[in-house]
C-alpha cells in the first residue's frame, strides 16, 4: 500500500510548484522528499501497533530529478494487511495512520513550495 499525493483543487499551488520545478529541480525534489518524510514520520507515529510490522515497514522512495511535472515520491507499506488497518474492515473499525498524515502536511507543501521560491528570487 503506498500513497501517492496528488496537488488538486489548488490551482495556484500546483502552477506554483510546476513553476518551482521548471526553475530549479533540484529545489522541488527537496521539497517533496521533506514533505515525503514528514508524512513518514507522522505515520509511524499515528500507526497501530501489535508486533511493530506494519510501522517498521513504513518507508518513503524519495522523488529523484527527472522529466518535469513526474516529480514523485512514494510513502508507504508493502505489509499485505495495511490497508485493512487503514481502512477497516466489517469485523474491524478503521486505524487511519498514512491519510491523516498526508492531509497534515498539504499546507507544509504549500509553505515550503513558496519559501523554496523565494530563495530563487
Amino acid at each position: 500500500m503506498s500513497l501517492h499525493m496528488t496537488v488538486v483543487g489548488d490551482q495556484a499551488l500546483r502552477e506554483k510548484l510546476r513553476r518551482l520545478e521548471r526553475q530549479s529541480p533540484a529545489a522541488a525534489r527537496d521539497v517533496i522528499n521533506t514533505v515525503a518524510f514528514l508524512v513518514e514520520a507522522d505515520a509511524k507515529r499515528a500507526c497501530p501497533v501489535d508486533t511493530g510490522r506494519l510501522r517498521a515497514s513504513i518507508g518513503v522512495t524519495p522523488a529523484s530529478t527527472a522529466a518535469l511535472g513526474t516529480l514523485t515520491a512514494f510513502v508507504g507499506t508493502n505489509v499485505n494487511y495495511a490497508p485493512f488497518v487503514e481502512l477497516g474492515t466489517r469485523r474491524q473499525h478503521a486505524q487511519p495512520f498514512l491519510f491523516p498524515a498526508a492531509e497534515l502536511h498539504g499546507r507544509t507543501l504549500a509553505r515550503l513550495v513558496n519559501e523554496a521560491l523565494r530563495r530563487l528570487v
